[in-house]
């Protein structure tokens, strides 16, 4: 087994350390490198589990979760995933996902 697979120390991607709703179903990120990154929630939407979040109220209840994001009904999403499919974000830019 390949040791830098395992959780811990040598885990594979940041971690989140904050989050904020914003406009068109997107998520500001901040991972714990100090990266701030853009993701678009638009596409999970579409997908049974998180069909709930159509309703903004609930999205926007977003919270950090263990390195990740919840939301509240036990719904949230891989920091992995988070990280790998968004984009960085530069302060004073267009929050655009």
């Amino acid at each position: 087994m390949n040791e830098t697979m395992v959780w811990g120390e040598d885990r594979l991607r940041p971690r989140i350390t904050a989050v904020k709703p914003m406009d068109d179903y997107a998520l500001l990120l901040t991972f714990d490198n100090g990266e701030t990154r853009i993701f678009s929630a638009k596409p999970l939407l579409s997908i049974r589990a998180f069909e709930p979040l159509r309703n903004r109220g609930l999205f926007e209840a977003a919270q950090v979760a263990y390195g990740s994001v919840a939301w509240p009904g036990d719904i949230d999403c891989c920091p992995d995933t988070l990280y790998e499919q968004s984009i960085p974000w530069l302060p004073g830019t267009e929050c655009k996902a």
